[in-house]
């Protein structure tokens, strides 16, 4: 009988162990600018801790280019906040005949979160860019990209690729409130890809 218990024991807890695996989420840490911005899609890979399935992933168009989407299994958390994602990338090519790999990392949290708690957490490792709207959006622009010594080449790198100049300011993170009744952290690495491309620019 005792051998019997001891057996059930062993088997709940295992049981447990597995299901707290299963369940558990990554934390996504803020690190260098240069890898949360990362405009390729190994960068993309490397913060989110992932390798994609080439196969498997489906396709919308947006911004009138049509990007890939994978979305990982797993579950992630941010500054304590339970998040699902879904990675937007695609393949530009550059007047010069490069190739440029674009990535969009769209993150829907599952609650509502306070947009000035959060706020105040991304100030600590990036410059805010603007702000407006009563706080419901927030607008952000990686440190490693903000050089205004670069922005008339900026301009001219972008109007080449886009066919069109850029507006102002450049969103490169957004952080909405979606349908109130979740909460969205969008990092778009379009002009990230540019800024960091633009050193090799002639």
């Amino acid at each position: 009988m005792m051998k019997k218990i001891v057996h059930a024991f062993i088997i709940c807890l295992f049981s447990g162990m597995i299901i707290t695996a299963c369940g558990k989420s990554k934390e996504i840490k803020y690190c260098e600018s240069t890898s949360l911005f990362g405009a390729s899609l190994p960068e993309a890979c490397e913060l989110l801790g992932i390798d994609v399935d080439s196969e498997n992933y489906s396709e919308k168009m947006m911004g009138g280019r049509n990007f890939k989407i994978y979305t990982p299994e797993e579950l992630y958390t941010i500054n304590g906040y339970k998040t699902s994602v879904d990675l937007y990338f695609l393949q530009l090519q550059a007047p010069d005949g490069q190739e440029m790999g674009l990535a969009i990392i769209r993150f829907s949290f599952e609650d509502l979160i306070s947009l000035d708690e959060f706020a105040d957490y991304l100030e600590e490792h990036y410059t805010l860019q603007n702000k407006y709207g009563g706080k419901s959006e927030i607008g952000w622009q990686g440190e490693y990209y903000f050089d205004l010594n670069k922005s008339d080449k900026f301009v001219k790198v972008y109007t080449e690729l886009f066919d069109f100049k850029p507006l102002a300011p450049i969103w490169i993170l957004q952080l909405n409130q979606v349908k109130g009744n979740h909460t969205e952290l969008m990092l778009l690495c379009e002009e990230a890809a540019i800024y960091r491309y633009i050193d090799s620019f002639n």
